[in-house]
């Protein structure tokens, strides 16, 4: 979900405008010989979570149990022009959503773009 402004306890759900994928098992087992690297790299950065544990818990008091599957996201600004990612929020339940608490309390986040990047530009 995002808020419908920065700061607001309302919460909206209609605004994705990326190609999202979970590498589940199955589906990870069923495209085994496509996704060689990306589940490389899926490995890679649960890893890297998982390592912050100690730290997160010392200075946060926020224990990691386990993880939730990786997910891709594609911001295509051919199919949707201005696609971005923009804020939000993964576990909205201390909102005024009121949804039950999904347990998410690290997000891991890895871009890959396919040409240069401009941080004045593109952020």
């Amino acid at each position: 979900g995002q808020p419908v402004v920065p700061g607001s306890q309302q919460i909206r759900y209609d605004t994705r405008d990326d190609k999202v994928l979970w590498m589940t098992k199955d589906w990870v087992g069923a495209n085994e010989k496509k996704c060689r690297a990306l589940k490389v790299l899926d490995g890679q950065l649960g890893d890297f979570g998982m390592g912050l544990s100690q730290l997160l818990e010392q200075q946060l008091g926020l224990t990691l149990r386990n993880r939730t599957a990786g997910m891709l996201a594609c911001y295509d600004g051919k199919t949707a022009p201005g696609a971005r990612y923009d804020f939000h929020v993964d576990n909205p339940y201390q909102t005024s959503m009121e949804v039950p608490d999904d347990k998410r309390r690290l997000t891991v986040l890895y871009y890959i773009s396919d040409g240069a990047w401009d941080v004045e530009a593109d952020g």
